[in-house]
């Protein structure tokens, strides 16, 4: 657990203990947070009397200094949307039954992904607080995604077009990195030397809704890459070098592409692409890796590996143009 700094500039501590919040106030920082473990440490849960919403409330709690904000809220968001019909009963009680329902129920109107979510939480409190407790749930087939990958005609377009410097070196350093919002909102003028990027960060929202830096997604998140020197000569600002949050980066994406008359995509969409042409280009997966900060290259082969329409359309042609030359 982490101890927030107050304006009298004392430390509290947020504990949650049966379903209640306690805080914990210190005059240094160190000293809050080892007095709230052990205020923890010294309620006894039975399993007769710890109900689920408590086991969720407390795992939460416990995670809150080692998982991304990010996960963190969305376990906050889930814990009070999702989970009302099993809260009350005793985490003793639980069964696969009783789970299983409560999973179909879910399924019946919440895509996959969201159900694994779902699921994935209440297995990590489960893990903690019955460990010896092995679930076995039938959970919704996964969809295979339909990501949209914009062609090389329609991002030229687009950055020939776009007359806001900050979100074109944003739409930029997604293609040619290529890069997250979030790594690119972190960035700053001391992560740049000469046309060489190092990306360590990442600008995200904690549960508080505000935005903060913490580190990158993974350790292989963590890369230096060399940046075309067009690119690298147009980042000049002091400070960030994109001075806008990744929102920002999104909703100007959007009016961008609605001023040029464009389908409406995610800007997410250029690292796709930015992954794409490279495979396409024949580089090794192993480049396109490093490059793009994937740890394996599973994800990287199951969501970004996919071949853009029209070069795939040129290569077609080219593949039966040939076949037609020999056999006819």
């Amino acid at each position: 657990m982490k101890a927030t700094k107050l304006p009298s500039g004392s430390y509290r501590c947020r504990v949650y203990i049966d379903g209640k919040c306690y805080s914990v106030t210190r005059k240094t920082k160190k000293q809050a947070e080892i007095d709230a473990i052990k205020l923890q440490a010294n309620t006894s849960y039975t399993m007769e009397n710890m109900t689920l919403d408590k086991a969720i409330l407390s795992y939460i709690e416990s995670k809150t200094s080692v998982l991304a904000p990010s996960t963190i809220r969305e376990y906050n968001r889930s814990y009070r949307l999702d989970f009302d019909e099993i809260k009350d009963i005793p985490i003793n009680n639980l069964t696969q039954p009783i789970i299983q329902r409560f999973m179909n129920t879910h399924a019946a109107n919440k895509s996959p992904k969201t159900c694994r979510n779902i699921h994935g939480l209440l297995a990590a409190v489960l893990r903690m607080y019955r460990p010896d407790f092995v679930l076995n749930t039938r959970l919704p087939q996964k969809k295979v995604n339909d990501i949209y990958i914009p062609s090389t005609e329609e991002v030229n377009f687009i950055m020939h077009n776009c007359e806001d410097e900050d979100l074109l070196n944003a739409i930029r350093l997604a293609v040619f990195i290529p890069s997250r919002r979030s790594e690119i909102a972190a960035l700053t003028s001391k992560d740049l030397q000469g046309n060489v990027v190092h990306i360590h960060s990442a600008m995200v929202l904690n549960t508080s809704q505000e935005w903060v830096i913490k580190g990158t997604k993974t350790n292989a998140g963590d890369r230096f890459v060399e940046l075309p020197q067009f690119v690298a000569d147009n980042l000049t600002k002091e400070g960030y070098l994109v001075p806008i949050s990744p929102n920002i980066i999104t909703q100007r994406f959007e009016t961008l592409l609605a001023k040029l008359n464009i389908n409406s995509f995610h800007f997410h969409c250029l690292r796709h692409y930015g992954c794409s042409i490279l495979h396409y280009w024949g580089f090794p997966d192993a480049e396109i890796m490093r490059r793009g900060g994937w740890k394996s290259d599973y994800v990287m082969k199951q969501v970004y590996r996919h071949a853009l329409i029209n070069e795939t359309k040129e290569l077609s042609k080219k593949i039966n143009d040939k076949f037609e030359q020999t056999f006819l």
